[in-house]
């Protein structure tokens, strides 16, 4: 007489039953087990039938979408068979927005890079998200970013759309953010007027 088999495993609750010996010992021989122990603190009740002890998961079906089943635990991750939640693409693995994600921008690998700024993903569009000082995005055309110096930009001299004017016999130019005017050959400003 033996207290138990492989083939009839009659061990109480929180035990499994050991075919070398043929004998109840501790750990689980199933899922119930765990869940009636309470999962033994380690997550959603599931029996690994390898260590017969109480884990989060034993496969991927056993973790919510988006998530894989890494040593026993549910951890944020997608692949070929291992879908995202609705709304998101499996990229390298991970689960992303790629309507609002800068590295998947659209699709995956699809980085977003905007000249002088840092970028944004709008509808899974680049676009400028903020522009590096002194740049700006003048011409509004988030394909050539932030386009504009405007320390440098005669048409743009410290901010879009501002102008240096045009002066009598003088030629402006935008040094600093601000209009200076250098006067033409044979001419000088006498009255110490600079308009």
């Amino acid at each position: 007489c033996v207290s138990c088999t492989a083939t009839s495993d009659r061990c109480p609750t929180g035990q499994y039953c050991v075919g070398a010996t043929n004998r109840c010992a501790e750990g689980c021989r199933d899922d119930a087990a765990c869940m009636a122990a309470g999962d033994g603190g380690a997550g959603a009740g599931r029996c690994d039938p390898m260590a017969h002890r109480c884990v989060e998961c034993v496969t991927d079906d056993h973790c919510a979408a988006g998530s894989l089943c890494v040593g026993n635990l549910c951890v944020a991750g997608c692949s070929a068979t291992r879908a995202c939640p609705s709304g998101q693409t499996c990229c390298a693995g991970g689960c992303v927005d790629v309507q609002s994600n800068t590295a998947h921008c659209g699709a995956c690998d699809a980085r977003c890079m905007v000249a002088n700024a840092m970028p944004a993903c709008m509808n899974g569009r680049c676009s400028v998200g903020a522009c590096t000082a002194p740049f700006a995005d003048c011409d509004m055309d988030p394909s050539n970013g932030c386009e504009t110096s405007t320390q440098t930009s005669v048409n743009h001299c410290g901010g879009c759309g501002m102008a240096c004017g045009a002066r009598p016999s003088a030629t402006a130019s935008c040094a600093a953010g601000r209009c200076v005017y250098e006067c033409a050959a044979g001419f000088a400003d006498c009255d110490m007027d600079p308009a």
